[in-house]
């Protein structure tokens, strides 16, 4: 996969927050692909398959500085770009994924699990933010362990969530013939947030 779904799932996560604090104004805040990253990691026989993707885009509506309120939040990202360093495995993943019919790996946030404090400028918060994962047509609930910061107006976060392929009705792909990897894929994930839309 070129950027792999999962992966995404990912990422995709974090642009899902925040909005603030009834004294706050609320702004579209946006992913930033360049500083933003998607990875996801599949163990296999013998080895391990790990892919990534700086393609993942995605908003939430946001309040400076807090973390209360989640009003919207989505990531994308695309399916084809998850990239394992490897062709002939990448066009594997990329079937097994319909890239070209599914062309996009999509969370939209639903809520936290838990109350979280509220953040000041530098300090770090953790929280799980829960949400719906959508892979070749089929959403899934996820949870999303995360920290981060606010630095200035950016939002910077980092996650990680696991999930089954089969539970998108993906089995797990075969390379070489004999080589199969396992069922359950870790995706992580950090983005950069920031002010206006992309």
């Amino acid at each position: 996969m070129r950027r792999s779904g999962p992966a995404l799932a990912s990422a995709a996560a974090v642009g899902a927050w925040i909005a603030g604090a009834s004294t706050a104004r609320a702004v579209t805040y946006a992913i930033d692909p360049a500083r933003s990253e998607v990875r996801f990691r599949i163990e296999a026989s013998k080895h391990h398959v790990i892919g990534r993707t700086h393609g993942v885009r995605g908003s939430a509506v946001l309040a400076l500085g807090t973390l209360s309120g989640a009003r919207t939040g989505e990531a994308v990202v695309d399916a084809a770009s998850l990239n394992t360093g490897n062709g002939v495995r990448d066009r594997v993943l990329r079937g097994k994924l319909e890239t070209n019919r599914y062309p996009e790996l999509r969370f939209k946030a639903t809520g936290f699990a838990n109350e979280h404090p509220p953040a000041q400028q530098g300090d770090t918060w953790r929280t799980v933010l829960l949400g719906d994962l959508t892979i070749r047509g089929v959403t899934r609930p996820v949870a999303l362990e995360m920290a981060g910061r606010w630095e200035g107006n950016a939002l910077r976060a980092k996650g990680s969530t696991e999930f089954k392929l089969t539970d998108f009705g993906i089995e797990p792909p075969q390379f070489l013939g004999f080589l199969r990897v396992k069922d359950r894929v870790r995706v992580d994930f950090e983005v950069v947030v920031v002010p206006g839309p992309r």
